[in-house]
C-alpha cells in the first residue's frame, strides 16, 4: 500500500487529539455518574448541616427565584434556548477538526525523502551537506541527522528517508520581522535536492502522525489495489497532478509518490561445488560477502 505524502498550505487530516480528548470527555462523564456517586456513599459521612453555612444560604437565595422563572415560563425558557442553539450553528460549521491548535515545539524535523536505490556513501554526503546548510540559518542552535535505519527494530527507516532534527534558538534572538512560517519558506528555498522533495514538521507532531495515520506529512492520499505495480502507477500520476495542475501548484510545497517496486539487490548464486573443492562451506562464502558488501 502505497503512501502518498503532500505538504501544503490547505487540507488537514482529522488530528488523534481530538479523538483523544472526545473519548477522555466521554470517560470523565461516564465517571461522574458511576463511580463519583459511589465514592460519595463511602467518604462522606456524618450530618450534612448546609442550610447554616452563610454561603450555601445566599447560593439558594440566588438559585431559587431562577428555578422558579424556568418553571413558570418554561415554554419561553425553552424556545430561548433553542434560538441560541441555532444561533450556534453557523460559527459551529466554520470550526476546524482539532480541538487545539498545533503545539509550537520550538524545533523542526526536517524529512526530504529520496527514491530508492540510493548508496550508503552518497546518502552519507546528502545528509552532511543539509546539516552543513541548515547550521549556517543564525536561528538554528543545533542540527541532528539521521539517515537510513537505527539500531531499533522498531524503526525501519530505509535510505531513502532522512531524519533531522532543527533545534532552534528562543525567537527574541531571531532577525527582527523573520516568523516562524518565513523561516520555514527560506529553509525550504534554500534546501533544494533533485528528487528530494522537502517536508517539514515538528518531532512529536511527527510521531504522533506517524502512529496514527502512518502518514509523514499533514495531508495524504492512500491508493489501494491488488498490483503493486498499477498502484504504484496511479501513486505517480497523483504526485505528477499536484505538482503541475495549476489549480493546486499553488497550494502544494512538495509531494511525494513512495515507490514501491524500486530499489538495487545483489544477487549471489554460488557454486557448491567449486567451494567444496577448497574445503568451504556455504556460511563461509556469505561471511566472505557480508564483509566486502558491508551489510
Amino acid at each position: 500500500m502505497p503512501v502518498f505524502a503532500l505538504e501544503g498550505t490547505e487540507g488537514r487530516l482529522f488530528k488523534p487529539l481530538a479523538f483523544t480528548k472526545t473519548y477522555s470527555m466521554g470517560f470523565a462523564a461516564l465517571l461522574a455518574i458511576t463511580f463519583t456517586p459511589a465514592l460519595a456513599v463511602l467518604l462522606i459521612r456524618g450530618k450534612i448541616r448546609g442550610d447554616k453555612s452563610p454561603l450555601n444560604r445566599w447560593l439558594v437565595a440566588l438559585y431559587t427565584p431562577v428555578v422558579r422563572f424556568a418553571v413558570r415560563f418554561r415554554w419561553i425558557v425553552l424556545g430561548v434556548s433553542v434560538l441560541a442553539l441555532a444561533a450556534t450553528a453557523p460559527v459551529f460549521l466554520k470550526l476546524g477538526n482539532e480541538f487545539m491548535p498545533p503545539l509550537n515545539e520550538g524545533s523542526l524535523l526536517y524529512m526530504p525523502t529520496a527514491l530508492p536505490g540510493m548508496s550508503i556513501t552518497e546518502a552519507g554526503k546528502i545528509l552532511q551537506s543539509m546539516d552543513r546548510q541548515l547550521k549556517q540559518f543564525p536561528e538554528v542552535e543545533r542540527v541532528f541527522g539521521k539517515i537510513g535505519r537505527s539500531t531499533s527494530p522498531t524503526d525501519p527507516a530505509p535510505l531513502s528517508m532522512v531524519e533531522t532534527v532543527i533545534s532552534l534558538k528562543p525567537m527574541d534572538e531571531w532577525r527582527e520581522g523573520l516568523t516562524w512560517d518565513g523561516l520555514i519558506a527560506e529553509m525550504d528555498e534554500k534546501l533544494r535536492y533533485p528528487g528530494m522533495p522537502n517536508i517539514w514538521w515538528m518531532p512529536i507532531q511527527t510521531r504522533t502522525e506517524m502512529l496514527a495515520t502512518g502518514i509523514r506529512s499533514s495531508l495524504g492520499i492512500k491508493v489501494f489495489g491488488t498490483e503493486l505495480s498499477e498502484i504504484e502507477a496511479t501513486a505517480v500520476r497523483i504526485e505528477r497532478a499536484l505538482q503541475d495542475d495549476a489549480r493546486t501548484r499553488p497550494y502544494t510545497r512538495s509531494a511525494f509518490a513512495e515507490r514501491l517496486t524500486g530499489g538495487y539487490f545483489l544477487d549471489f548464486d554460488i557454486d557448491r561445488d567449486k567451494i567444496a573443492r577448497y574445503g568451504l562451506t556455504v556460511a563461509d562464502v556469505e561471511d566472505v560477502i557480508m564483509a566486502a558488501v558491508g551489510a
